[in-house]
This record gives structure tokens, C-alpha cells and sequence, in this order.
């Protein structure tokens, strides 16, 4: 079985002061100048791909990132960790809201490959967050979704064992067939870090490097930023003595919410 594993560096946004969170005059915050790191639920992704390979010696990962060419850091790590195949989609433009073109460049990459019966998705990135590609994704190829994926596995007969968490609680589903997992959160889910000596050996393959399917759109225009109303309706309940407002409490608010 083959799997492909997509991901987006983002910001290390944790390493901005009180005094670098301010919109310039295009209502951007400037972060070109903090390091990225991986994207916690894309990370998170990558590490149950790797789990799963541990687990079944035929399981096959591929990595893909849509981005300019600092990324292709990332892609040797995870030739490093064991990756077979790792991917990027040359692009240079800003594509934090655009994730139907994203979900259109892997979904070229999936139609060249259709050994890769399993796409691995971050739930959402720290930029952006429209929580959309996976899905989108989906649509676009005709494949079933699972979304807030915890696990997964796969069997010798190369069925896959998915728990995810739903509105009824935890969900543990059998599937046979190609898939999109939406990865959300995962405990302690964190990508390894390979050795040196892997590094040396299998962090120095090429990445192979892409050209964007067609033009990137120009994206989403930030037209204001606004603080969201926190404030909750009140009503102060008159009275000198607390026996004096129970009484109010009860003739003008709990008799008429609760019924005889």
C-alpha cells in the first residue's frame, strides 16, 4: 500500500512579541522573519504515516508540499525518517487562502500516481485555518473523507483501521479503498527526529520539484480586522437582602422558565 503524506511549514508564531502583532498598511502581519516549523496536525499526519510503516513493511510513504524551495528542508528530514518519495509543487505566491487551488495540485499528483490509494491531511495549518483542502480534496478525486482522524493502521490484506472522534465520541472505522484522512488532534503525536547517520545516508536524495498546474489565484484580500464581541447579555437583580432578590429571581425569571 501506498500513502502520501501532504504538509505546510508555517510560522512560529510563538515567537512573536506583543509589539510584532501589528497590521501594516495591508492589514498583514509580517512573520517573513520568524523560523517556521511544521504544522501540528500536518506533523501529527506524518507520524502515524511512519507508525503505520513500522507496523506493515509493504507500506510505501510519499511526501508532498506545495511551496517555494525552502521547504524542500522538510521533504529531507523525511527522506531521512524513511520517506520513498518526497514532493514539492514550486510556487512562490501566498496561498494561506486558497485551498482549492492546493487541493487541485495534489489532486494532479494523485491522478499521475494512482499506486497511492491513501491521502494524509492536516484537520487545518496555523495560517489560514480554513480547514477546507482535505476535503476539497475529496471532492475533487471521489474519495470518502474521515476528518478529526487520532490513528490508523494497516492490515496485511492492506485495509485500513481508522479511529477518529465524532459528535458522539470515539469512532473506529475498517476501510477498504482509497481514502482521505483528515488528521485533528492527536496525543502526543510528534514527528521523530532521524540520526545523523540517516541524515548523511538518505537525507541527500533529490527532491523532485514540480510545476505549479496552472497560475495560483491571487488569493483573499484582508479588507479589515476586527476584535470579536466577548460580551454576554446580564441582568442585576435588585434588592437590599439576598431574601429580597431570591424573591425577584423567582416571580419575574424562574417562574416563567420553569413550567408547573
Amino acid at each position: 500500500m501506498e500513502i502520501l503524506g501532504c504538509f505546510k511549514p508555517v510560522p512560529d508564531l510563538e515567537l512573536l512579541s506583543a509589539a510584532d502583532w501589528t497590521a501594516d498598511s495591508d492589514l498583514q502581519v509580517d512573520t517573513a522573519f520568524v523560523r517556521t516549523v511544521w504544522n501540528c496536525f500536518d506533523e501529527s499526519g506524518l507520524e502515524l504515516m511512519l507508525r503505520a510503516a513500522e507496523d506493515n513493511g509493504s507500506v510505501r510513504l510519499h511526501a508532498l508540499t506545495v511551496g517555494p524551495k525552502g521547504h524542500e528542508t522538510y521533504l529531507k528530514t523525511l527522506y531521512a525518517l524513511g520517506f520513498a518519495q518526497a514532493v514539492r509543487v514550486n510556487c512562490e505566491a501566498d496561498l494561506r487562502f486558497c485551498p482549492e487551488w492546493i487541493a487541485r495540485c495534489v489532486h494532479t499528483y494523485l491522478s499521475a500516481h494512482p499506486e497511492i490509494t491513501a491521502a494524509v491531511l492536516g484537520a487545518q495549518s496555523a495560517d489560514g485555518s480554513n480547514s477546507q483542502t482535505a476535503l476539497l480534496l475529496a471532492e475533487r478525486l471521489g474519495w470518502p473523507c474521515v476528518t478529526q482522524v487520532a490513528a490508523f493502521s494497516v492490515g496485511a490484506d492492506g485495509t485500513m483501521s481508522v479511529s477518529s472522534m465524532t459528535d458522539e465520541g470515539a469512532l473506529t472505522q475498517t476501510i477498504t479503498g482509497p481514502v482521505v484522512l483528515s488528521v485533528g488532534n492527536v496525543s502526543g503525536a510528534y514527528l521523530r527526529v532521524p540520526t545523523i547517520k540517516a541524515r548523511r545516508q538518505l537525507g541527500r536524495q533529490p527532491v523532485t520539484v514540480l510545476p505549479c498546474p496552472d497560475p495560483p489565484p491571487e488569493g483573499a484580500t484582508l479588507c479589515s480586522l476586527a476584535a470579536p464581541e466577548t460580551g454576554r447579555a446580564a441582568v442585576v437583580i435588585p434588592g437590599d437582602t439576598l431574601e429580597e432578590r431570591t424573591k425577584l429571581f423567582y416571580q419575574q425569571y424562574w417562574k416563567a422558565w420553569v413550567k408547573p
